[in-house]
């Protein structure tokens, strides 16, 4: 069981509150293979938005040299814990990872970044991840893009017609919660080419 403190602000009554709640980490918060001990330790280390900064912003690492630049990943993704666990795994296979918390972030974070590929939650709040999508490759047909960002989509549907669904939005692939390491690495592997045999893939 790990616990989360949550900052909230009331708006209305001009008062800022902590309030700190019990939270069960479940193998479907992540991957298929994270350990409950792992995830508990992830969820006891989720960050929480401080009270000098009320509003969730995006995650950015600082740039890395040219000459020795691992591959970069953008993870959009709502959950705080997913966002942890995902961020985690992979760095520890030698990635660089950004996290959005939606998908206006996303095509924010994809206009002025400079990304080997998208990690795309289909389902978060206000601006999905299929609309994050359509909205990137409208961009790189109207600026005439010379190479498509492969945008592989997180869902949680593993029903008939997801992965139709997803490639009709322009996403390149499909990955379906929760994910196990091996799955993800073939499709790294596959959809980054030589960028991910690089570093070892």
């Amino acid at each position: 069981m790990a616990c989360a403190s949550l900052f909230l602000i009331a708006a209305t009554l001009g008062s800022t509150f902590w309030v700190t709640i019990a939270a069960t980490v479940t193998a479907d918060a992540a991957f298929r293979d994270f350990s409950p001990a792992e995830a508990d330790e992830v969820a006891s280390d989720a960050a929480v938005v401080p009270p000098e900064n009320p509003l969730p912003v995006l995650v950015l690492q600082p740039p890395t040299a040219a000459a020795d630049r691992r591959p970069r990943i953008l993870l959009a993704e709502d959950n705080v814990v997913n966002q942890k666990v995902a961020s985690r795994v992979l760095e520890k296979e030698g990635f660089v990872v950004d996290v959005s918390g939606d998908g206006r972030q996303a095509v924010d974070a994809w206009k002025r970044g400079a990304y080997d590929l998208i990690l795309m939650d289909c389902q978060m709040p206000q601006f999905d991840g299929y609309e994050a999508t359509r909205e990137i490759r409208r961009e790189e047909r109207e600026t005439g893009a010379v190479s498509r960002i492969p945008i592989i989509a997180l869902t949680a549907h593993a029903m008939k017609g997801a992965a139709e669904d997803c490639r009709r939005a322009g996403m390149d692939d499909y990955l379906t919660k929760p994910l196990d390491r091996e799955q993800l690495r073939r499709c790294l592997k596959q959809h980054l080419g030589e960028k991910r045999l690089a570093i070892g893939g």
